[in-house]
């Protein structure tokens, strides 16, 4: 199905998934009202689809492991970050102010963005000093999260990079574009 064109159905029905294009999916988001519904769709779509990452809302906080259970990759349950957002306000409004910054796509100023590391590009295999990402470009680097899943918090500049891994960077829009560049193109 044609991305744009809407598609009425039940998303509890594996054949609406399947309609919907399921096995071609990149990702697949479960909003729906109930955390049943929620649980149930996302077991359905990760036997319809192994490997694509799913992402599902939980109203209530019990439902959380449910739907880790059923195969969603990512829970997010609006009233535990709101409840969280909340304390950061009281706790650390300068922290919140700066990710919200950070993190609002309509800031042009300031940007946090995750850069993927591809096979054979120009931050494959090489270390953060040599890459330029922090000296050339001018981006912070926050963390590197590895092929495996660790998080490298503000990496020394002698760590190696490598296919799979993803930057966490803050910067400017054109800085973050040229990490993005190198990041998928082929060394020079």
């Amino acid at each position: 199905m044609p991305v744009g064109h809407p598609l009425v159905g039940d998303a509890t029905e594996d054949t609406v998934l399947r309609e919907a294009g399921i096995e071609r999916a990149r990702a697949v988001v479960v909003v729906v009202a109930s955390d049943a519904d929620n649980v149930f769709i996302t077991m359905s779509a990760r036997l319809l689809a192994e490997r694509v990452p799913i992402v599902a809302r939980a109203e209530d906080a019990a439902s959380i492991p449910k739907l880790v259970r059923a195969g969603a990759s990512r829970v997010v349950s609006p009233h535990v970050l709101g409840g969280g957002r909340v304390a950061q306000a009281v706790l650390r409004p300068a922290v919140l102010d700066f990710i919200e910054v950070a993190t609002r796509s309509e800031h042009l100023d300031l940007q946090i963005e995750e850069v993927p590391v591809a096979a054979g590009s120009g931050l494959d295999g090489r270390t953060i000093e040599v890459t330029g990402v922090r000296a050339d470009i001018g981006l912070i680097l926050v963390a590197v999260k590895k092929k495996n899943g660790h998080m490298l918090f503000n990496p020394p500049d002698s760590a190696a990079l490598a296919a799979g891994d993803t930057l966490i960077v803050l910067g400017k829009r054109q800085q973050l574009d040229r990490a993005d560049r190198l990041a998928r193109n082929a060394h020079a």
